[in-house]
């Protein structure tokens, strides 16, 4: 329950961070129909050649749907190291007492295009082998890779906070901040930040059964690729936001890390418990 409570508190937090700038309403819906644009095309063929391939037994061809795989991660890893950057350079400009606009979008992203890319092909990478786990040891890879892709996504959480703040700092060297905030801080308190996407969690659920029962209402005028394809953009939006959501929280907590000031809109968080000193 406490959980619960804690995603809609920090849920609350951001929503009040961001009052006052009705135009990133937009920007999300760019975001979701630029991810919808990239995703749907390239995913679906990618997946079904490679099961195709993989029956077959053609080790050429399946080698081929691997690098083909690649890029589709690539490319969408892209596109969230970019979305990402520019949520962190909205939420600086916030936190620096300003009204942020597109430019603060664009200049974090513009300063960061080698950072971007090193990181997607570094996320990349770690998602393919990470999917070769799954498949290779059955449950216990799932398990396994589960626990690993929790872990780097925490250890790696504070790294575009860290540049967009360290403007000059190379990419290495925001991977390792973040990495060293993870090591030196109870894992338990940063694990508390998984539980933001509870509340998030929930809206994108009560809206997927929302769009569930509209579609009964109108069957069988309402055809299956409709259903489906409304079905995916409500994920898509899901993501986008939990993204945008992830990312500004991450912001905050880097700025409490960095500076120790919390803005007013955070004043109700807890945000000292997620950086308590290890002890011996």
């Amino acid at each position: 329950m406490f959980r619960i409570q804690q995603s809609w508190h920090l849920l609350g937090a951001t929503f009040r961070l961001w009052s006052g700038t009705p135009w990133l309403w937009g920007y999300g819906v760019f975001w979701v129909a630029l991810v919808w644009a990239v995703w749907w095309p390239l995913s679906g063929p990618v997946i079904e050649w490679m099961i195709s391939t993989a029956k077959q037994g053609d080790e050429t061809a399946l080698n081929m749907g691997l690098l083909q795989t690649l890029g589709v991660y690539m490319a969408l890893n892209l596109l969230r190291m970019v979305f990402g950057f520019s949520v962190a350079g909205l939420a600086m400009a916030r936190l620096e007492g300003h009204r942020p606009t597109g430019w603060d979008a664009w200049d974090a992203i513009v300063r960061h295009l080698g950072a971007i890319f090193w990181l997607s092909l570094l996320h990349s990478v770690v998602g393919m082998v990470l999917e070769q786990l799954r498949e290779r040891f059955g449950w216990l890879g799932e398990l396994l890779s589960n626990v690993a892709a929790m872990l780097w996504g925490l250890a790696t959480s504070l790294t575009i906070p860290a540049l967009v703040m360290r403007q000059e700092a190379s990419w290495q060297e925001g991977l390792s901040e973040s990495v060293s905030l993870f090591k030196r801080t109870w894992g338990e308190n940063l694990v508390a930040t998984v539980s933001s996407g509870l509340a998030l969690g929930l809206l994108t659920l009560l809206v997927m059964l929302a769009w569930l029962v509209y579609a009964l209402l109108q069957a069988p005028a309402l055809a299956l690729p409709t259903l489906m394809n409304g079905a995916v953009m409500i994920l898509l939006a899901s993501w986008v936001l939990g993204a945008f959501f992830q990312e500004t929280f991450n912001t905050v907590l880097y700025r409490y890390a960095r500076l120790g000031e919390v803005p007013d809109a955070f004043v109700e968080i807890d945000l000292p418990s997620q950086f308590v000193p290890k002890t011996a």
